[in-house]
């Protein structure tokens, strides 16, 4: 590894954030918007020492605030860093440096995250303002930062490949604004399951599809909680934008044969792939670390016996279980619905519940219905299990 050449590269890409006005612009923007999203007037209604309305939907938007500023702001950081490169012809000079392909990268994907990382620390006074009026949790806080941090090297990635991809700084961020929005998709299209009337191979494919969003893998992050799961998720993410970045920066290298090309076409495909296998087998295989302080997530001793005797191999015949399967069905009432002092409790339970359906694999199924008034899944409810809707004074 050539360190002095991805050292010379990443001086001069940071550096030339902070040399103008653009740095301190982003930096500006990005922190003020963060405090102005969760200091507004329901952060003093909820009361609650957290960071929540960050990491959470708000009202007619699906998607997690946090991950709508990296939308808009990531592609600002990286719109230059491949684009600008080649508008001015500057990128014929930093080919010519002694480095390899994926050297180069790596040295521009540290600048950006640079920028990026220097922007994050700024919102710590977000943290210093919770302290100041309540009482956080310090290990909730922790996790939800490095989430952040994380879920931005992602980001960082995707948008240098919208960068990769045109000669135009603003083709480049419209570009870098819809990759970075990809890993979102799965969230925003999102497949209602019943796996209690519906256990198909097709409503597993259906769950999996759902687990493999941005939302459903910052929660654990937002709450307090550390899956490896979530760690491989977005690292593979940033590891298959980078390989991506290096594969089209080596189109230069390429013939009037399309083997390289499709050669090149054929890893990013098995890459990808692997990346998949390896999330899909760490969302069973991995159990999460809760740092809150209360341990409120954390399954207790009772619980993990239950589920023990549940994963207990049949003694004849090891490929079956002794008992059947359990399905856990919860009735919770939709976010928008749910006193404000009751949402962390709604936050908490469902994650409560996913860590149970983590632990125990196939022998535990979980089925959650967001449940409101006269609707088909409040009557079964109540036909049921007598389970009565009850009004709770917010």
């Amino acid at each position: 590894m050539n360190t002095a050449a991805i050292y010379a590269i990443f001086k001069r890409d940071f550096k030339s954030y902070f040399v103008s006005l653009k740095g301190y612009v982003f930096v500006v923007a990005f922190v003020a918007l963060a405090v102005t999203i969760l200091f507004g007037e329901e952060f003093f209604v909820r009361n609650s020492a957290d960071l929540a309305l960050l990491n959470e939907p708000r009202e007619g938007i699906r998607l997690p605030v946090f991950l709508l500023l990296l939308v808009f702001f990531v592609p600002a950081i990286t719109m230059s860093s491949w684009a600008q490169e080649k508008e001015r012809g500057t990128d014929q000079l930093l080919l010519t440096l002694p480095a390899l392909d994926w050297e180069i990268v790596l040295a521009k994907f540290l600048a950006c995250f640079g920028v990026y990382s220097v922007a994050l620390f700024f919102t710590l006074t977000n943290i210093l303002v919770v302290d100041y009026l309540g009482d956080p949790d310090w290990g909730s806080l922790f996790a939800n930062y490095l989430g952040y941090w994380l879920m931005g090297a992602a980001a960082i990635a995707l948008g240098m490949l919208g960068s990769a991809l045109t000669k135009s700084l603003t083709t480049a961020w419209l570009l870098g604004g819809v990759l970075v929005g990809l890993p979102a998709i799965p969230t925003l299209a999102a497949t209602r399951i019943d796996l209690a009337t519906d256990a198909t191979l097709l409503t597993s494919i259906f769950k999996l599809w759902n687990e493999l969003g941005a939302q459903e893998r910052f929660e654990g992050f937002g709450l307090g909680m550390i899956y490896g799961a979530d760690f491989i998720y977005y690292l593979g993410i940033a590891v298959v934008a980078l390989y991506a970045n290096a594969y089209l920066l080596g189109r230069r290298h390429w013939t009037v044969d399309k083997g390289p090309a499709i050669h090149g076409a054929i890893r990013l495909s098995a890459i990808s792939l692997s990346l998949l296998c390896l999330v899909v087998l760490s969302l069973r295989a991995v159990v999460g670390l809760d740092l809150t302080e209360a341990k409120m997530l954390s399954v207790r001793p009772e619980a993990r016996a239950v589920i023990e005797r549940l994963l207990e191999k049949d003694e004849q015949d090891s490929s079956h279980y002794k008992l059947p399967p359990v399905l856990i069905q919860a009735w919770i009432s939709p976010k928008a619905k749910t006193p404000d002092d009751y949402i962390p409790v709604r936050r908490g339970l469902i994650q409560l519940l996913k860590e149970i359906d983590r632990r125990a694999g196939e022998q535990v199924k979980l089925a959650i219905y967001e449940t409101d008034l006269y609707t088909p899944e409040a009557e079964r409810a109540e036909r049921d299990f007598g389970i009565q809707p009850t009004r709770v004074q917010a």
